[in-house]
C-alpha cells in the first residue's frame, strides 16, 4: 500500500498493484526523470511536497496513457488532498 506522509501525518491511498498501474502509465511520459513526487512515493519514509505531486498527477493526466489511469490519478489527487487537509487541522 502507498502512503503520504505530510509531516506527522501518514494517510494510505492505493494498493500496490494500482499504484504500479500509475507508475507504468508515467514511465512512457519521462518516468521518475519527469515525475519524482509521483516515483517518490515508493519511498515510505519520503515526505511528500504536495503541492508539486498535485502538479506532476495534472500533467500525468493530461498524457494519453494517464488518460487511461485516470480514475486512479483522481483517487490519488483526493486522498493527497485529504492528508493535506489533516496534516493542517493537527
Amino acid at each position: 500500500m502507498v502512503a503520504f506522509r505530510i509531516g506527522d501525518f501518514r494517510v494510505a491511498t492505493l494498493d500496490d498493484d494500482a499504484f504500479a498501474a500509475v507508475l507504468e502509465a508515467a514511465a512512457p511520459a519521462g518516468g521518475a526523470a519527469t515525475f519524482p513526487a509521483l516515483f517518490g512515493l515508493l519511498s515510505s519514509d519520503s515526505e511528500v511536497e504536495p503541492m508539486t505531486l498535485i502538479d506532476e498527477l495534472a500533467r500525468l493526466a493530461a498524457t494519453d496513457d494517464g488518460r487511461r489511469a485516470a480514475p486512479l490519478i483522481g483517487t490519488l489527487r483526493d486522498d493527497l488532498m485529504e492528508a493535506l487537509a489533516a496534516a493542517e487541522e493537527g
